[in-house]
């Protein structure tokens, strides 16, 4: 399985910074994300941010990292080849959602839901 870069085409490994997953702890801290044989996702640091694990515990960070690769809501990342940001969307690759029909909001509601805004006190 690879990547889609608009500038390299089809390649093997992708660039996430933690960030994503660590807020500012992983700022910077670049982890590389690739795919093994079965098509699972493979997440390791980087040699470059390999010293910064030094007081961390890395593999609940490479657990975390996958997980947030997994889970394919718009993954941040930047091609190894190129540096180019890339936008990951692996829920394409999954069953769609099930659909439900909505016939009105007020379906949605209760009545104790419902504000009638004259009812309300100035901020």
């Amino acid at each position: 399985m690879t990547f889609k870069c608009e500038t390299c085409g089809e390649v093997d490994m992708i660039l996430v910074d933690g960030y994503a997953v660590g807020d500012r702890l992983l700022e910077g801290v670049m982890f590389k994300v690739t795919h093994d044989d079965e098509g699972e996702v493979v997440v390791n640091v980087t040699e470059e941010s390999a010293h910064y694990f030094n007081g961390l515990n890395e593999k609940k960070w490479l657990k975390e990292m996958k997980d947030y690769v997994d889970d394919g809501m718009d993954v941040c990342a930047e091609c190894s080849q190129c540096g180019q940001q890339l936008l990951l969307n692996t829920m394409d690759e999954r069953e769609p959602p099930i659909r439900l029909p909505l016939t009105s909001v007020e379906g949605l509601m209760t009545e104790d839901d419902i504000i009638n805004p004259r009812d309300q006190q100035p901020l």
